[in-house]
């Protein structure tokens, strides 16, 4: 049985400089030959791999080593310095590998020399100074072509990197300088880069020679040259706030997306463009591994109808990767108007095209598809009679300016006359009529409406008119808007007014939207806040540190609660002073501020949402608290193990179920957590109690991620399996105990075993939850022998199958007879202490009142 060869790049020095994949080939590898002379030791110190220093070996014997352990059937690990494609001496090796028709596979590795940028803080390709880094080395015992000598290279300018090179540093100087550096270019040698005894020598060509001779720098360093070094440059465009790119367009789709697709390719570009457009990706659960945990919503693999419908009232933008059809029939039944509808684009598991389906102009479907296609490089497709026309449309000016329309039926009357070529006037400012329609002929600003057909900004403040239906006029109106503001203190108002124009704009919205400016009280003192409000006329409110922390918010500031006593000062004061129930915009950062934007609202907010975690009980109904059944009785939504649902037939009528099987605990929870988000009342069970084994620790877990704002957890208790099964065998649990779970699923076997020493090294009473099963018996086996040998052989045990279950029994018996062939995953065990008795058939254990009181006997 052949073996394997894998190639890895140990980084550049320090043990912790390597990747997880390289990590994982190490420590499953049987045979490690590794460079000795420069790879860090303590890196292979899990392996108990054989291990071969080739610092003194030569080619031959290397490969030797290389091809008889893979012919052996062992997984052999080439462990290289750095990355194996810079200088690693491995293409001769490859090549051998490969007139023998042995496969190989390589692991790439960090590089020394990404390493000493690192180390030196500095970007080799900065814009306005070098776009071109040459990673190279100076003519040594080992030449290089003439095209490539030193001089030639440092003739273009660009950043040099050079490897192997600092034994000569006087030469590789007087090369550089030839090919026309100036001596002034600035210099750097990094010695050892990523080790713990790291060292950096900075200068110039004129002086960095004899700097790095005093330094006593002689091997083992990388040479920089270039004027990034001094940390010049200009803006990079990718970050300049007027750069337009693939992922960042102006006048781009706003809002929650979601991106579905139904076939391994299909979720791989699903995951690419949620990536780019900032979405979630709705994944069955059988491709789930595909996408990334924080990204990744899953669903039953048969489930795409449910969570498409579902999808369809909660997110503002569907990105459906898969066949138009499927996407068509299933909108059919859902589509109920342009105003509410949202965003449907349908692609290509490619990406080539990007179709705007439903919602083009209002929904934000048109700037979605060319949000999509600009991620795969496609082409959007957009049927709206104006777009294909060069135009944009009304709805369409609405969206992208944070309007709303009154009156959405006259959309069809003015669109039509301004596609038949007809006058439309316009009633509103001149500079928002002419950055949108100017150059349209048939298109005019007017004061007031007249015989033409017209569109109609309405002021704030002013009555709307009566609207009848299919009236010519087309009415307007902004949406309005309430920032939430934390700031340090001493902020100033330009600062405050940046970072509020970025959350504004990433609306299409202006401060004409703004109705309220709202912060902590404590924060009302700041002058910036005071002239802000006075700038743009805005009522500015303060919130008591109780009334903040009484809102659940989706990024609590840890600063904010250090400082102020308060959990969050911008998205809590938003959310206060709308009355809305989630932000538009989350907390943005500026220079010592904080916004976040929610719309206002005349709705009271809702109160927190509560989800139980609820304990069953060990099995049978009678033994479920009253509490657990009436708790399960209001709910609408019940999640659980498929098992323990059986458990409560009569509670599960007319309510929705999540069920799934074992190990699919996250999902369960996640989505026991999105219909609480939703609206439904909701249970989690768990067998016994909720907070033991059971799910109300991952369930608080989530929450406290920040991704289910609004959500708090209550734990209903429940009787314990270990409860159960000592009432049934007598009063084993009078004294100290503990419980230990035998199952290595959530923890490895090595702590388990610890637990299980110390537990029988000071005598407690211990309960074994999930003793074992067919194919895993070890654990088992050393928790009885390490128990039999600290407390004897005459140590009682209970066996207990199926407590609170159809089958219920027990047996009680000296630990040296233990029925080992007895024990399943139904099977606890209970095993006494040195206190512990077996009498008239039932197990207790001493606690001592004979002692502590006279008279006991009586």
């Amino acid at each position: 049985m052949s073996g394997s060869i894998t190639f890895v790049g140990a980084g550049p020095g320090a043990a912790d400089l390597i990747t997880i994949r390289g990590r994982e080939k190490i420590d499953a590898a049987d045979v490690i030959v590794y460079a000795g002379s420069l790879v860090d030791e303590r890196l292979m110190d899990r392996s108990r791999a054989e291990k071969y220093n080739s610092a003194r070996m030569n080619f031959d014997e290397v490969m030797e080593i290389l091809v008889r352990s893979w012919r052996e059937g062992k997984q052999v690990v080439r462990l290289h310095t750095g990355d194996p494609a810079m200088y690693g001496a491995v293409g001769e090796q490859y090549r051998a590998l490969d007139a023998l028709g042995i496969p190989y596979e390589v692991v790439p590795g960090v590089s020394s020399v990404f390493a000493a940028a690192a180390a030196l803080k500095v970007e080799f390709t900065m814009p306005g100074v070098s776009q071109t880094a040459i990673l190279t080395r100076d003519a040594g015992r080992t030449p290089v072509p003439e095209k490539e000598n030193l001089q030639s290279l440092a003739a273009h300018g660009s950043t040099l990197c050079l490897f192997l090179s600092v034994g000569d540093l006087e030469e590789v100087v007087r090369k550089v300088l030839a090919g026309g550096r100036s001596p002034e270019t600035p210099a750097a040698v990094v010695y050892r880069a990523g080790w713990e005894n790291q060292q950096i020598v900075r200068g110039t060509l004129e002086d960095i020679a004899e700097r790095v001779r005093q330094a006593g720098i002689r091997r083992q360093a990388m040479i920089v040259i270039g004027e990034v070094l001094n940390h010049a440059g200009t803006m990079s465009s990718l970050y300049d706030r007027d750069f337009v790119h693939g992922y960042r367009r102006k006048n781009g789709f706003s809002g929650r997306c979601a991106v579905f697709a139904l076939t391994s390719a299909g979720i791989q570009k699903a995951a690419e463009i949620a990536a780019g457009i900032d979405a979630v990706v709705m994944v069955p659960e059988k491709f789930r591994c595909l996408v990334a945990e924080e990204r990744a919503r899953p669903y039953p693999d048969s489930g795409f109808r449910e969570a498409f419908r579902k999808a369809w009232n909660e997110y503002d933008g569907l990105v459906m990767v898969m066949a138009a059809g499927i996407v068509t029939r299933e909108c059919a039944g859902l589509c109920r108007h342009k105003t509410v509808d949202p965003a449907v684009v349908v692609t290509d598991e490619k990406g080539r095209f990007a179709v705007s389906l439903v919602g083009g102009h209002l929904g934000g479907a048109n700037r979605l598809a060319q949000d999509v296609a600009a991620v795969t490089c496609g082409e959007a497709v957009l049927t709206t009679a104006s777009d294909v026309r060069g135009m944009i449309a009304v709805d369409e000016f609405a969206a992208r300016h944070a309007m709303r329309v009154l009156n959405p039926e006259s959309i069809v009357t003015i669109s039509s006359a301004a596609l038949e070529g007809r006058t439309v006037d316009f009633v509103m400012p001149e500079p928002l009529f002419r950055d949108s329609f100017a150059g349209v002929p048939n298109f005019r600003r007017v004061e007031a409406p007249g015989e033409n057909p017209a569109v109609v900004l309405l002021e704030r403040g002013k009555p709307i008119p009566q609207i009848h239906p299919g009236a010519d006029i087309l009415y307007l109106q902004r949406r309005s808007f309430v920032l939430g503001i934390g700031c340090r203190k001493g902020c100033s108002v330009d600062e405050l007014e940046q970072t509020a124009a970025k959350v504004l704009e990433s609306l299409g919205a202006s401060w004409s939207n703004v109705v309220h400016l709202a912060t902590a009280e404590i924060k009302l003192e700041e002058r910036a806040m005071l002239e802000l409000a006075a700038r743009h006329g805005v009522p500015l409110t303060g919130y008591a540190a109780e009334e903040l922390n009484s809102v659940a918010v989706p990024h609590p500031s840890d600063a904010a609660w250090k400082h102020l006593g308060i959990h969050s000062v911008s998205e809590a004061a938003a959310l206060l002073a709308s009355g809305a129930e989630k932000l538009l915009v989350e907390k943005t950062k500026g220079n010592g501020v904080t916004l976040a934007l929610a719309e206002k609202s005349e709705k009271k907010r809702m109160k927190t949402t509560t989800l139980y975690a609820v304990g069953l009980g060990p099995g049978s109904a009678d033994r479920m608290t009253p509490e657990a059944r009436e708790v399960l009785k209001h709910c609408t939504t019940i999640a659980g193990y498929r098992t323990y649902l059986d458990q409560i037939p009569e509670l599960l009528e007319g309510k929705k179920v999540i069920a799934s099987g074992m190990r699919q605990e996250m999902d369960r929870c996640r989505a026991a957590l999105e219909a609480a988000r939703n609206g439904e009342s909701v249970a989690v069970i768990s067998s016994g109690d909720a907070g033991i084994y059971g799910m109300a620790g991952l369930l608080l877990e989530l929450v406290e991620s920040g991704r289910y704002p609004g959500i708090e957890i209550e734990v209903i208790p429940g009787m314990t399996a270990a409860s159960a099964a000592a009432a049934l065998v007598g009063a084993p649990l009078m004294c100290d105990f503990c419980v230990i779970s035998l199952s290595d699923l959530l923890a490895d076997r090595e702590t388990i075993r610890r637990r299980i020493r110390a537990a029988a090294e000071y005598d407690f009473v211990t309960v074994l939850y999930n003793p074992g099963s067919a194919k895993r018996r070890e654990l088992l086996e050393f928790a009885i022998e390490t128990f039999r040998r600290a407390g004897g052989d005459a140590l009682p045990v209970a066996v207990v199958h199926n407590v609170s279950r159809p089958g219920e029994r027990f047996s009680i018996g000296p630990i040296a007879e233990f029925p080992f062939a007895e024990v399943d995953m139904r099977t606890i065990l209970i095993i006494g202490s040195s206190s512990t008795v077996v009498r008239n058939g039932r197990m207790y254990t001493l606690r001592g009142y004979r002692e502590k009181y006279d008279g006991f006997a009586n």
